[in-house]
């Protein structure tokens, strides 16, 4: 059984530390390059089945130029068999990312493709959906669990977050793309020898056709979410304007009361429960016997 991680590799900027308001004071120390989260979740979900059956393989497949070459060893030190990379240097959007990342699964002939749900710095969650439309399989997302080695041998089933804290179960058949989320993804750590020997491991380079991506979903802009409404307390109309104003800016006509409580612990303690009892939160002692009688 062949599971290939489509993991993307992107730039993380972590601080400002530049001088420079034309780069917006980023300066290339404050850039850290790694694999998208959301992939390296389906990729503990591929070891994890690896685990139970020896006989798996799996393989990393990443689109673009190697500018996280340090993670990508890292994957292959965590237990994947080997690193494919399509290299090219050009910018691509969802659509044209899935059709080049759908040649180079065709090609390798896998039996589950898994991916993240979405990558932290475009936030499409698209990818998926499109690499499994190009090659005319089957498609779940926001999967959290996989079993596979199930009768008949060509089904699997899959344990997704439906959102509200549902649960699904869906059975589907091999070949299949899976799209990964990061719910109760604990990452494996690799030993040094595996570190070692992942230094030594070359990455392949898959050649595809670039002249059939075409760009067909392009993002125009974003928006920052709606502020959620706010119950405003109407005044009564009854009262002068000047009361009015006062019951808004106090945001209740109902007059607030505070009290300090001083003293040592002990008697701070016994105020507090003396304020609890005579507010009805708290009952003594005397209350409950005199409700039995």
């Amino acid at each position: 059984m062949k599971i290939i991680i489509c993991a993307k590799q992107l730039s993380f900027t972590y601080a400002r530390t530049g001088c420079d308001p034309i780069n917006n004071y980023i300066m290339p120390e404050d850039n850290i390059f790694r694999i998208n989260p959301y992939d390296e979740a389906a990729l503990e979900l591929a070891l994890g089945i690896k685990d139970k059956d020896k006989t798996v393989e799996v393989f990393i497949l990443a689109l673009g130029p190697l500018i996280a070459e340090k993670e990508l060893r890292r994957c292959i030190a965590l237990g994947a068999d080997a690193v494919y990379r399509i290299d090219t240097e050009d910018e691509y959007d969802s659509w044209a990312k899935s059709i080049l990342l759908a040649q180079g699964i065709h090609e390798l002939k896998a039996d589950l493709i898994l991916c993240g749900k979405e990558s932290v710095d475009k936030q499409n969650g698209q990818v998926g959906a499109f690499i499994a439309h190009n090659l005319k399989l089957p498609f779940v997302s926001n999967v959290i669990n996989v079993e596979t080695g199930l009768k008949p041998v060509l089904i699997a089933k899959a344990i997704r977050n439906a959102g509200k804290g549902i649960r699904e179960e869906i059975e589907f058949q091999l070949p299949a793309v899976l799209s990964v989320s990061l719910e109760g993804m604990a990452q494996r750590l690799p030993s040094y020898e595996q570190k070692q020997k992942a230094m030594l491991t070359p990455f392949r380079i898959i050649d595809v056709d670039t002249k059939q991506a075409i760009k067909k979903v392009i993002r125009k802009n974003s928006f920052p979410p709606r502020p959620k409404p706010k119950r405003v307390i109407v005044p009564d109309s009854s009262k002068p304007a000047f009361d009015r104003i006062n019951q808004l800016l106090a945001g209740s006509s109902v007059e607030k009361k505070g009290a300090i409580l001083t003293g040592d612990a002990v008697s701070q303690v016994e105020g507090i429960i003396s304020y609890l009892v005579e507010k009805g939160f708290l009952e003594t002692k005397n209350s409950t016997t005199k409700k039995k009688a």
